[in-house]
């Protein structure tokens, strides 16, 4: 009973954990997506005195991109866009994807590719901070699991002491019935 019960337990905190953990997951790429793109319409309008806030506020920077993927311009405030080479080598990891949208794990950046009649231009954003609350909210999964885990184990001891009670009782009274009809019919 303990047993059955744990299991179902378990896949039911699991299957409610991994929705968590996909739509935080999915809910922050959106979100980054979405302010990236609003630079790449317009690179200029985040920094103009009076312009609406963003809701989110990303460390990023744009590079323009001429036809052959070579930097043109490189702006934003985030980043020492200083080195060419390492801006001309995201470039073109972002020029040699497959899609205009990726991440590029090894500078823990998100880039998205966006082509207009200027030319084209990749917008980079951090996504330190998106790892960062993943792994925690993981952490915070696995601890609310366990608890819960070992809540449950406890209510369902429990439960199962107090559903089988009556069957033990009633175990009892067979075998005290039992001994006392073996003894009645040993001694007349």
């Amino acid at each position: 009973f303990v047993c059955i019960n744990m299991a179902i337990v378990t896949v039911m905190l699991l299957a409610i954990f991994v929705t968590v953990y996909q739509l935080t997951r999915q809910s922050l790429e959106q979100e980054s997506l979405q302010m990236m793109r609003t630079v790449a319409q317009d690179p200029l309008r985040l920094s103009q005195p009076g312009a609406p806030e963003p809701e989110v506020h990303l460390p990023y920077f744009a590079l323009g991109l001429g036809q052959d993927g070579q930097v043109l311009s490189a702006q934003g405030g985030y980043f020492d866009l200083s080195d060419q080479a390492f801006l001309q080598e995201l470039a073109q990891a972002a020029v040699d994807a497959e899609t205009d949208v990726g991440v590029l794990e090894d500078y823990h950046l998100r880039f998205c590719r966006v082509t207009t009649p200027l030319g084209s231009l990749a917008v980079f954003s951090d996504i330190s901070s998106e790892k960062r609350t993943m792994t925690n909210l993981v952490r915070t999964c696995c601890v609310i699991g366990a608890a819960s885990f070992l809540v449950f184990l406890g209510i369902s001891i429990l439960l199962a002491r107090w559903a089988t009670r009556p069957v033990a009782k009633a175990w009892q009274q067979q075998r005290q019935f039992l001994s006392d009809a073996s003894h009645e019919l040993k001694t007349p």
